[in-house]
């Protein structure tokens, strides 16, 4: 925030003059530093705190103004005025075209002098930063001077009060000025980045020189010591004519590019801290694919068992087949033992399954359901809290809800109804009574053709030993008929077997495919429910990146800009 002068000054003096703004530690000299300027005591100075206001000399007033009551001879009208800020008009030549602004003193009692000082400096053209030699560069000052360097100013460091030193050696301890000044030098160097202007000079000996020589200041020999000739010099010399256009012109942009590189530095910081939120979306998204992989590799163990149980049911035959004998299926079958029959089939699977496929199926979809929606449920909330301990959120409303995120008992009711219809619409085409009365018919079919080719066989070997078949012909046609009648049981009963194991695994990849697919539905809508959770969350994170994105470019735009003009500036004013 910058402070503006009171609106009671003369415009004219403000606008068209060089405003040179005198900062520092209050009981540094400013006060003095401004009277020995002028010539004569204009502002009250002292070893307490003074200045407790902005304080504006400029050009007007006669050369035989009366003392006011603290001894000071500044013109004031109550008209001049307002607030915190008084206006003085002096007749010094050196106001004609340079306004001194005299600010608060920084790291006095009154802390608002500090940060009226540090309100009051972006409006200034240049700057006399006034610091005693007798305490130089404490840390209010460096903070002070870190502060001026944002906005880019010309500026002067004044190492006020040498006079402090004369007793330090010899020559009026010169030595030791000019180590004090090459320590100012120096540190003020590391703050600014680059080497400052550095006049040292004792104001109070300028002041008394001027104040008791009638006959010039050339011989005397206080005058000289104070050095403040080298000061007088730059505000009247150097800084020429075309120097004070070019910082009327920069002085303005400075600030704008102080500001700027503000608004840069705390986006910077904004990134920063943003980071932490697109680091946790990144690990989010992180955790939901390693719990996708989690769940997928759930639902294969899931859907490798069902698999399991339909070819197991599907070995049903085959196991049937390789415990019969052949006598077993004859008596069966052709014999009419019929409930041995049935008990062998029973038994078949019984030592590996004692229910049925479809009761099996439907409790392997429960388990898978309920492990699903327990896992989903977890996640979930694990999701949630994890945000909530995220330190840039503060409110529930921006990071979701815990309650919608994890409202996962429908999704388990689903499933379980979804994949049971798909189990039941599997099994009910293997009907159990159906499938053992048609392997028990295919057996029986088996043995009957067996023993017609059997009983063929025995018939050619009585006719041949009765001499009704000549004998190598019946010898040959009963081995004929006595083969084809042995080796047709086992050959239909693979059949058989095959068949009926075929039958069930194609049943099993159809199942599989339904299951996977309602698994794979019911995942998804889960992984977005948790996303829906902390959707708020994520479109923070998101609009804040675009947000930060388009300041970013914004702000490298006008700092070439800045830049452009500045170098425009500097070329036009060499």
């Amino acid at each position: 925030e910058v402070v503006l002068l009171s609106p009671v000054a003369p415009a004219d003096a403000i606008d068209r003059t060089f405003l040179c703004c005198i900062a520092g530690e209050f009981n540094a000299g400013k006060s003095t530093l401004i009277n020995a300027l002028l010539g004569e005591k204009v502002l009250a100075s002292g070893a307490l705190p003074t200045t407790d206001t902005v304080q504006v000399l400029a050009y007007g007033g006669n050369d035989e103004n009366e003392a006011n009551d603290d001894g000071t001879t500044g013109t004031l009208t109550s008209q001049q005025q307002s607030g915190s800020t008084v206006f003085y008009l002096h007749p010094s030549a050196l106001l004609k075209d340079l306004t001194l602004i005299d600010t608060p003193g920084t790291n006095a009692v009154h802390i608002d002098h500090t940060k009226l000082t540090q309100r009051l400096l972006p409006v200034a053209d240049i700057i006399l930063f006034v610091t005693s030699a007798d305490r130089p560069f404490p840390d209010s000052e460096r903070k002070l001077l870190q502060s001026i360097q944002r906005f880019r100013k010309n500026l002067v460091i004044v190492l006020n009060k040498i006079d402090t030193l004369d007793t330090s050696g010899g020559d009026h301890g010169q030595k030791e000025k000019e180590r004090v000044t090459a320590f100012v030098t120096e540190h003020s160097s590391d703050l600014l980045g680059a080497r400052p202007t550095v006049i040292a000079v004792s104001a109070r000996d300028a002041l008394g020189a001027k104040s008791i020589a009638s006959g010039g200041l050339t011989n005397n020999a206080v005058w000289k010591r104070s050095n403040f000739e080298e000061l007088e010099d730059f505000l009247s010399t150097t800084l020429t004519d075309r120097i004070k256009v070019r910082s009327k012109l920069l002085n303005p942009l400075g600030v704008a590019e102080g500001i700027l590189d503000d608004c840069i530095e705390s986006l910077k910081a904004q990134k920063d801290e943003l980071e932490t939120d697109v680091a946790t979306l990144r690990l989010l998204e992180s955790q939901m694919n390693g719990w996708t992989l989690e769940m997928e590799t759930e639902m294969n163990k899931f859907r490798l068992e069902t698999r399991d149980m339909l070819r197991l049911e599907g070995s049903r035959c085959r196991e049937l087949v390789q415990r019969m004998s052949f006598f077993d299926q004859m008596r069966w079958t052709v014999l009419g033992d019929r409930p041995a029959f049935e008990d062998a089939w029973i038994k078949a699977v019984a030592e590996r399954s004692s229910d049925s496929p479809e009761n099996g199926l439907k409790a392997l979809v429960r388990e898978i359901s309920d492990d699903i929606a327990t896992r989903a449920r977890a996640q979930g909330q694990g999701v949630i809290e994890y945000l909530g301990k995220r330190p840039a959120v503060t409110s529930q409303s921006l990071i979701g809800s815990v309650t919608a995120a994890s409202r996962f008992e429908d999704i388990r009711k689903g499933m379980v109804d979804k994949m049971s219809a798909s189990v039941k619409s599997t099994c009910s085409s293997h009907d159990p009574i159906s499938d053992q009365e048609f392997t028990f018919q295919h057996l029986r079919t088996t043995s009957v053709v067996s023993g017609v080719f059997l009983a063929a066989s025995l018939v050619d070997g009585v006719a041949t030993a009765g001499g009704f078949l000549e004998l190598t012909a019946g010898l040959s046609s009963g081995s004929v008929f006595a083969l084809i009648g042995g080796l047709f049981v086992p050959f239909r009963n693979k059949s058989l077997a095959s068949a009926y194991q075929g039958h069930w695994e194609k049943s099993g990849e159809s199942l599989d495919e339904a299951l996977s697919a309602i698994c794979t539905r019911e995942v998804d809508r889960i992984q977005s429910k948790i996303l829906d959770g902390v959707r708020p969350y994520t479109r923070y994170v998101q609009t804040e990146e675009n947000r930060m994105a388009s300041l970013d470019a914004e702000g490298d735009d006008l700092m070439t800009s800045a830049h452009s003009l500045r170098n425009r500036i500097n070329k036009a004013t060499e």
